[in-house]
């Protein structure tokens, strides 16, 4: 006889009249046999060995270089009907909580889900896509598998899990994170809730009004509200999160950059209202262009400027140059200033070439390509430059040949 059909057929009759005629869910109490009965002793399981991806496992015994070996001994099954089984799990599950499970052979077959505990170690499982056999071993997902599993299944269950299974996980900030969005996409606006306000505050000296109103505050990826006329903003009805979780405030504007955004603790439990102030940058407003030889080649360490003044650039091996910031005349020793758009004339000048420009219309945060600037060379005595695919000859005062002496006699010096 079955030495596992023995062992638990005192059970196996009273999960078999209860559960066939008891709906999935239904409570369901299971008598195990007393200390004492007949057959063997159960071996507990093996430790099974677990690849980093959850593929196939295999007794602890047989080693395989490179796989990681893990305590995964959580239980058996010991009564199987379709899709629904009852196992036995050591130290116990909770609901929703998936197990991996292995054949006789430790091959994986698939997962199983925690449906209802029944009695003791004993619960009631579903199986997760595959179909599961009396004496399949089960085995606890690694704390990395349950995350990808719950982070790609994307379900509160899911989550609420995760979250009891590892309550001091690495993923834990990021799994409360998500069953916070949850909440949100179902909750919002929620009375009770958390409520949030403050103000937009440029951080950088300007000289000249910046608009506030009408920029955009987001609560995380969902929340969008406007400001005021100063740059005030408030939230509210934000739903309360099931455990404490932290959650991002950002401003979303063209004219604007808040970097990471300013971080919002929500508490569990009891509504709470926040003052959080935003600090803005301003999005630069950028002339960029080239300055270029008469062959349109890039043209290192040309001087660059602008007028109205700007600052002066010099251009890289690339040719390249890039405005963004501009010096307050009124105050020399005053910090730049970010520029704003307007009608530029930009020059270009280096020493044995031209001084030439070109006129540009910028707008306001956005950068602005500036048209390439060709400076013409030019000789410093003013004498036209010949171009190099002209004989020289021809731009020679003294004949060449007036400078050979006799033969042998060498060059003539100072004719």
């Amino acid at each position: 006889m079955n030495p596992t059909m023995t062992r638990f057929s005192p059970l196996l009759i009273s999960l078999l009249t209860v559960l066939l005629a008891a709906p999935v869910g239904a409570a369901v109490t299971v008598t195990k046999p007393k200390a004492g009965a007949s057959g063997p002793p159960a071996k507990p399981p093996p430790q099974l060995l677990l690849d980093d991806d959850g593929g196939t496992a295999a007794p602890a015994a047989e080693a395989i270089p490179g796989v990681v070996a893990l305590p995964l001994q959580a239980g058996q099954v010991i009564f199987a009907r379709g899709d629904q089984v009852v196992a036995e799990i050591e130290g116990g599950a909770v609901d929703g909580e998936y197990l991996v499970v292995f054949d006789s052979g430790f091959r994986r077959k698939g997962a199983a889900v925690v449906v209802q505990a029944l009695k003791g170690n004993t619960y009631l499982l579903r199986g997760a896509g595959t179909s599961l056999s009396e004496g399949d071993r089960l085995g606890r997902e690694t704390e990395l598998q349950a995350a990808a599993r719950v982070l790609r299944q994307n379900n509160a269950d899911g989550f609420r899990a995760f979250l009891t299974l590892f309550p001091d996980s690495t993923y834990r900030e990021r799994i409360a994170r998500e069953l916070f969005r949850l909440q949100m996409q179902a909750q919002y606006p929620a009375r009770p809730g958390h409520s949030v306000g403050g103000s937009l505050l440029l951080v950088e000296t300007v000289n000249q009004p910046v608009p506030m109103e009408d920029v955009q505050v987001l609560l995380d990826r969902f929340v969008v509200v406007l400001t005021g006329a100063g740059g005030q903003y408030r939230i509210d009805g934000i739903p309360l999160p099931e455990v404490p979780v932290t959650v991002k405030l950002k401003v979303k504007d063209p004219k604007f950059r808040s970097g990471d955004g300013v971080s919002l603790d929500l508490p569990a439990g009891k509504a709470v209202e926040a003052e959080k102030d935003l600090p803005v940058l301003l999005t630069p407003t950028v002339l960029s262009g080239m300055v270029l030889d008469g062959r349109g080649e890039p043209l290192p360490g040309a001087e660059v400027w602008t007028s109205p003044y700007t600052l002066e650039f010099l251009t890289g091996d690339d040719g390249a140059f890039q405005i963004s910031r501009r010096k307050d005349l009124d105050d020399p020793g005053a910090p730049d200033q970010p520029l704003f758009g307007g009608e530029f004339e930009v020059y270009a000048r280096r020493a044995g070439f031209s001084v030439e420009r070109v006129a540009v219309s910028a707008e306001s945060f956005v950068t602005n390509p500036v048209p390439a600037i060709r400076l013409v060379p030019q000789d410093t005595r003013n004498e036209g430059v010949p171009e190099l695919a002209v004989a020289l000859r021809q731009h020679l005062r003294i004949d060449p040949s007036a400078l050979a002496g006799a033969a042998g006699a060498g060059p003539l010096l100072n004719p």
